[in-house]
């Protein structure tokens, strides 16, 4: 091994994973034999760095699966509370929960925090810190984003003082989570900016490439209109370094298409998107594309095929025991189902929804109580109906999430029109089409459009 190293010279890169396997049989090897000692050791520190750059370099290329496994390998080969093991927290648990791997990351995260607490180094404390509080938010166990963006600050202030860059890119991205799962996007712009610039600081590749498409999240969910969301992807594409920064791109590509009514294009996209994340191993990420799919076949008018897609994310999900992502999943699972008739189903899923929503996510809590609100006056009870679809307008209009403000007022005046108030009913509508339309989504413009027509012709 030490031959190849030196004989590989400036190629030693393209060799690291071969190099870093027979140093770490060697060590393996000796360790059968009985106590290692520190010569021993060195040959496990040197195969466990060239197996932090080898997995460091696949999740660059998005190889989440040989990122995962090389990482792995490298912490087996360090003892506990050595720096170099804690340093790969971030990393480790991030792509082990990419692999949808949720328990075994709670179990690392234990141990990370126990050992990060022992060896005394408030820095890598606080990378466990952070870790955990990603999983205990997409695990919803307990933990609010005010609490969430509370210990963003604290680590903020931290890694501000030690000058650690790549602690600040993690603490950057922890508050820019935050304010994503109280869809508050116009909020992350900042934070998800100072990530990305203490990323490339960092030379974090990963983070950096990740981080500028957030920023097209932030457009998609947000404000900006379909139009101008198009020509920002598209730009975007044209200088995606990798497979997996092209899936991410595309999926949010393709939601706009969709909003302008070109169906088979955004197919084609997600297809594509879903392809290359499977091929890379992400697995939440590849699974989640229904969270695209699912409305882009509510707005093609195909509620079949969006219960197809969202179904098999919804039982996937639960499996792992992710409930971020569920939440939301399992309510627009109930408006599939809800569109073709099947109330008590919808209901079903509607209650999957309300259970698994953190209380802060202000997208979910809107998002069952919309439908909701519909099973219920369909069922008669319409003063309860109206009730609980008002809340959900008042939760969604306190983000800056327009389409779904237009979802929630075109489902209101659903139930108002079945409470026969005709009035109230057109006036929602009204707002529907007003948000709609900002939002540059045609196809629920035109839909609100006739509704209102509808509305407003005798009966």
């Amino acid at each position: 091994a030490s031959w190849l190293e030196r004989a590989a010279g400036d190629r030693a890169a393209e060799y690291e994973e071969i190099i870093a396997y027979h140093l770490e049989q060697a060590y393996r090897y000796r360790e059968e034999l009985g106590p290692v000692g520190e010569e021993d050791r060195a040959v496990a520190r040197r195969a466990a760095e060239l197996l932090i750059e080898a997995g460091r370099r696949a999740a660059a290329r998005g190889d989440v699966a040989a990122a995962t496994t090389l990482l792995e390998r490298a912490r087996r080969l360090l003892p506990p509370g050595d720096p170099v093991r804690l340093e790969l927290i971030p990393d480790l648990s991030a792509s082990m929960s990419h692999l949808g791997r949720l328990s075994d990351v709670k179990t690392y995260l234990n141990e990370a925090l126990h050992e990060a607490a022992a060896a005394g180094d408030p820095r890598l404390e606080m990378y466990a810190l952070l870790a955990e509080m990603e999983l205990r938010l997409a695990t919803n166990e307990g933990y609010s984003t005010r609490e969430g963006a509370e210990l963003a600050r604290r680590a903020i202030r931290l890694f501000e003082e030690l000058g650690d860059d790549q602690g600040l890119v993690l603490a950057w991205g922890a508050l820019a989570n935050s304010h994503w799962i109280e869809a508050r996007w116009a909020s992350m712009r900042e934070p998800v900016e100072r990530a990305r610039a203490h990323a490339r600081r960092a030379g974090d590749r990963v983070r950096t490439s990740s981080y500028q498409n957030w920023h097209l999240s932030v457009d998609f969910w947000g404000t900006t209109p379909a139009p101008e969301g198009i020509r920002r992807c598209e730009e975007a594409l044209e200088k995606a370094e990798t497979r997996y920064d092209r899936a991410q791109i595309l999926r949010n590509l393709g939601s706009f298409v969709a909003m302008r009514g070109r169906f088979d294009e955004a197919r084609s996209m997600e297809e594509e998107a879903r392809a290359i994340l499977e091929d890379l191993g992400s697995n939440v990420s590849a699974k989640n594309i229904s969270f695209q799919t699912g409305p882009l076949e509510m707005l093609a008018g195909d509620p079949v095929a969006a219960e197809r897609e969202l179904r098999e994310t919804f039982d996937y999900l639960r499996e792992i025991g992710e409930k971020g992502w569920l939440s939301s999943i399992a309510a627009f699972l109930a408006e599939a189902l809800y569109t073709q008739g099947r109330y008590e189903e919808a209901e079903r899923y509607l209650l999957a929804s309300k259970e698994a929503a953190n209380p802060d996510d202000g997208s979910a809590q809107s998002g069952w109580r919309t439908v909701m609100g519909k099973v219920l006056a369909r069922r008669g009870e319409l003063e309860e109906g109206e009730r609980i679809a008002r809340e959900a307008v008042a939760i969604i209009e306190r983000t800056d999430e327009i389409d779904h403000q237009g979802q929630a007022w075109l489902d209101l005046a659903e139930v108002l029109h079945l409470a026969g108030k005709a009035g109230d009913a057109r006036m929602a509508v009204e707002e529907a089409v007003e948000r709609f339309e900002r939002k540059g989504n045609l196809i629920m413009a035109q839909r609100a459009r006739v509704l209102l027509e509808d509305f407003s012709s005798p009966a």
